[in-house]
């Protein structure tokens, strides 16, 4: 927030003026006339309303106040203190204070002889008026006097400036404006003097000396008075042609340098280009274009180690060094390198002193950057700062002249630097990557094994520093196959044991990002233990055993520290090096209990909440909650079905880790179980095989690996189902039979019940129907036994489709149809749905077409309300079927493209598939979808 009196009274956000209605202006005024002290109730009722204020002023005045708080951003921006109110506000974030600020430093340094930085130091102090002091609100009792004191100071800083400009020789430019500022106050007779005076200096005495006539005629007609003693004796001397009235003569002043510290351009630079050239505009631009007009453009270059920040400001500064005629200032700040401490500022401001001509020793820091600021006011330089640190590092290495500029790279996005534009810099793009990998190691070398050099690529995740070591190492082996090379960096827990070459490695310059913080690299090795491809805040806590603001704070951390990016809210990733050395972090910083602690964390955070979401999806589905173990970790509350299919959005692949890391291990298998359970559900809504395919065979290593039947029971009945979804006859009758085994080896009579009824679905698939009809009776005479209503259901629309296939259609309907009525007395939406599809299947098996018609548009009404894509997709299909069937060719094509389309988006089809979907004559209907039964 930013208040602005030097012209009218306004409020400003950023380049945003903030609109305050009249009396919150005047109130404001007066606040600002007694900052930081205690304007009384009876002051400011006076100012706002004047002596005859109404009886409810004071409650008034509250309002007001209530009213200004909210647009200066808060209660505390005036704080109530006996007996009124009193404004808080930096100085910095007021323009008056500034200009005093500027004004008193200027005075300082023209009583120290430094004129050239005075003159500037006042100019800038001038810049900031933009109209009267208080304009529109200088009539308020008490802001009046204020107003006028302002304005009398930027008289005299104005007559200050113009005196020291003419010590500077600078008379020519100073007479115009010395006129228009006389007509403008023809009684301030400092203003007349310094016209004179500059006049006399140009050689023109006479116009000198007719100034000073008019000046006395004026006084006499208006004042009846004599100009005073100054200006007469300022006209007696010019009259005598005195040699006080001559210039100052300024000793000749020694050559001064014109460094050019800037390292060699980078000869290989690759990609970057429009980056390049943005900030070569902005480092180009007229000073007035780069925001404020009295300081230089600042250009802050971040991003992670070895993205290419530094070959990207060299490139930029060979490019724009001949806007800077008087030099280039470079220096290698150290903020992230291995071995090597970060310079400080003093040590950079005696260097870059050196260079500008200027080897007198300085007592402090703060001492040597006003030096700096000095010698660079009216100087065009460009000033480097390569690999920062911080903020701090940089603050007092910044130039004040409006004609320099300012190139700075760092690790951490430097947000506190006032005016910086900043440009954050990723992994490039993988066509640059492989064209710098070619550039680097020969063309020739590239082409031959282009899929390897792309590869390559890949494998140093995009990375400029990566990719420069391993082309070093390429080019120190010249008979080393690009093919074998990727080989070794294909190995994860070498491929930073590959990525170093001389005095270049990838895991030192990740290291030097947080060298100085152990905390960070603690919080960096728990993410490494899990080694996710996403991070989110309750993750985070889970591995670290913390709360989530504590967690939200060392990601920002790292973030800060560029280890991560932001992937949404609350959602963090790791490039894929970085993700190397956290598990590198992991393995080295943790002891063995440790690490297992934190993992197992995250794995019981993962279970609790995938089971939470399972639930809010589908309420009778807690059967599948029951395997695994009881939960450390409370895991997330998903509190309705939109919560719970946003969370296994965004984790299905870290669900997927995290089954394979719990799968690998005999401590885990029975999470790797659990998890896997209650992922069937979400996977189903999207129609995701391959993943389900993956998901069940690491659930039955995980049952084999812990010898527990139960859990191997419920892997072969997922995978069952899947491989008969899948028409892969093998393995379905093998999966569905390992599940019936295994249930009656423990005598479970519910997972049985289960895979009595993946086996019916087997043997219909492969038009066993007799056997499907005697394996589904079975499952539903267990389900009745032992109350089992949900899985009833299920089985029930099963063996409906089975006497369907048999032509026993009366027993048919009577099982769908008892299958609809039970699911929907239990509020199972899934299988409600599904039962009205089943039917409908038998109704258009016996002809009733309109029937079948509407029952399928029912069907459908029920898939889409819970989200259940397959069947979204079949219910299509089949009226599009139906639709063909009464010779609506067209609507028929519709429904079948729209089903196409609900399983592409799935992800339940590729592109291939699709087109060739949507490219089917009609009335030919590929064979992609298994309608119901």
């Amino acid at each position: 927030m930013e208040l602005r009196v030097l012209g009218p009274v306004t409020l400003w956000d950023g380049d945003t003026e903030i609109a305050i209605a009249p009396r919150l202006r005047a109130l404001l005024s007066v606040l600002l006339c007694h900052r930081g002290q205690v304007a009384s109730i009876d002051v400011l009722v006076e100012a706002l309303w004047g002596e005859r204020s109404p009886a409810a002023a004071p409650r008034s005045l509250q309002v007001y106040v209530h009213r200004l708080r909210a647009a200066l951003g808060g209660a505390h921006r005036i704080e109530h203190r006996p007996p009124g109110y009193r404004l808080v506000v930096a100085a910095d974030r007021l323009d008056s204070a500034a200009f005093e600020h500027l004004v008193g430093q200027a005075r300082a340094r023209l009583a120290e002889g430094q004129t050239a930085a005075g003159a500037d130091l006042l100019r800038r102090a001038l810049d900031l008026w933009h109209g009267a002091a208080f304009d529109g609100c200088d009539d308020i009792i008490g802001v009046r006097e204020e107003a006028d004191r302002l304005t009398e100071l930027r008289h005299e800083a104005t007559e200050e400036c113009l005196r020291a400009r003419l010590d500077l020789g600078r008379h020519a430019d100073a007479v115009g404006e010395l006129r228009v500022l006389v007509a403008a106050h023809p009684y301030r007779e400092g203003l007349r003097g310094l016209l004179m005076l500059a006049l006399y200096r140009l050689g023109r005495a006479s116009e000198a000396l007719d100034s000073y006539r008019e000046a006395r005629a004026l006084l006499a007609d208006e004042l009846g008075l004599e100009p005073g003693p100054e200006l007469r004796a300022l006209e007696h001397a010019i009259l005598n042609q005195d040699p006080a009235l001559d210039a100052p003569v300024r000793p000749a002043a020694a050559p001064v340098p014109t460094p050019r510290e800037l390292p060699a351009d980078v000869t290989a630079f690759t990609g970057r280009g429009s980056r390049a050239d943005s900030l070569a505009a902005l480092l180009t631009a007229a000073p007035a274009a780069c925001g404020a007009p009295a300081g230089p453009p600042i250009a802050a270059i971040g991003g992670g180690a070895g993205v290419g920040k530094s070959a990207l400001a060299i490139r930029v500064a060979h490019r724009v060094a001949g806007a800077y005629p008087d030099g280039q200032l470079y220096v290698n700040l150290h903020g992230h390198t291995a071995g090597t401490d970060p310079l400080t500022p003093g040590d950079v401001l005696d260097r870059f002193l050196r260079a500008l001509g200027d080897a007198t020793p300085h007592t402090d820091t703060e001492e040597a950057a006003a030096r700096f600021r000095s010698l660079t006011a009216d100087r065009r330089v460009l000033v480097v700062l390569d690999n920062a640190a911080d903020e701090a590092q940089v603050r007092e290495l910044l130039p004040a002249g409006p004609g320099c500029g300012v190139l700075i790279t760092g690790r951490r996005v430097l947000a506190g630097l006032d005016g910086a534009v900043h440009e954050h810099l990723d992994a490039l793009p993988p066509s640059d990557a492989a064209a710098l990998l070619g550039r680097l190691i020969g063309a020739e070398r590239a082409t031959a094994e282009a899929d390897a050099a792309a590869e390559i690529a890949r494998l140093c995740g995009n990375w400029p520093l990566a990719l420069r070591i391993a082309a070093a190492r390429l080019v120190v082996h010249p008979g080393l196959a690009l093919a074998a090379f990727a080989g070794r960096l294909a190995e994860d827990r070498g491929r930073l044991d590959e990525l170093q070459h001389a005095d270049l490695a990838v895991r030192a310059s990740l290291a030097a990002s947080h060298r100085h913080s152990p905390e960070e690299a603690r919080t960096l090795a728990h993410l490494g233990v899990f080694n996710g491809h996403t991070i989110s805040v309750p993750v985070a806590a889970a591995a670290a055993g913390t709360s989530d603001a504590a967690a939200a704070r060392d990601l920002d951390a790292l973030m800060e520290s560029q280890f991560l990016q932001s992937a949404g809210p609350d959602r963090y990733e790791m490039h894929d090096l970085v993700r190397a050395y956290a598990r590198e972090q992991a393995e080295t910083l943790l002891t063995p209990k440790e690490y297992d602690a934190v993992l197992e964390r995250v794995l019981h955070h993962y279970l609790a909440t995938a089971r939470h979401g399972c639930v809010a999806i589908e309420p009778a589905m807690t059967v599948r909650t029951e395997y695994g173990p009881e939960t450390a970790e409370p895991g997330l509350d998903l509190p309705d079905k939109a919560a719970a299919v946003a969370w296994f959005d965004a984790e299905m692949d870290n669900l997927v880790v995290a089954v394979r890391r719990a799968a690998a291990s005999d401590r885990y298998a029975g999470i790797a179980v659990g998890i896997g359970a209650v992922m069937t559900l979400p996977l189903e809504m999207r129609c995701a095989r391959r993943t389900q395919k993956l998901i069940g065979e690491l659930m039955l290593a995980a049952a084999e690996r812990a010898g527990d039947p139960r859990y191997e029971a419920q892997a072969h009945l997922d995978l069952g189902l899947l491989y008969t979804r899948l028409l892969d006859q093998e393995n379905a009758y093998l999966h569905a039979n390992g599940a019936v085994a295994a249930s009656r080896a423990i005598g479970d009579r519910n997972s049985e019940a289960l895979g009595l009824n993946v086996l019916g679905m087997a043997y219909m698939c492969f038009d066993e129907n007799e056997r499907a009809v005697a394996a589904y009776t079975g499952a539903v005479a267990l389900c009745s036994a032992i109350g089992s209503s949900e899985r009833q259901v299920f089985f029930l629309g099963n063996l409906g489709n089975a006497y369907r296939r048999l032509g026993r259609y009366d027993d048919a309907l009577a099982a769908c149809q008892e299958a609809m009525r039970m699911s929907r007395e239990l509020g199972l939406r899934r299988l409600e749905a599904n039962s009205y599809g089943q039917v409908a299947a038998v109704l258009r098996s016996t002809g009733r077409t309109e029937e079948a018609a509407t029952a399928y548009r029912q069907a459908l009404e029920r898939a889409r309300s819970g989200g259940f894509q397959f069947l979204v997709a079949e219910c299509l299909w089949m009226l599009g079927e139906l639709a063909y069937g009464r010779g609506e060719a067209d609507t028929a094509r519709g429904q079948w493209s729209e089903s196409a389309e609900v399983l592409r988006a799935a992800g339940s089809i590729d592109a291939e598939e699709y087109r060739e979907i949507m490219s089917a004559p009609v009335p030919d209907r590929p064979a992609v979808l298994e309608p119901f039964g």
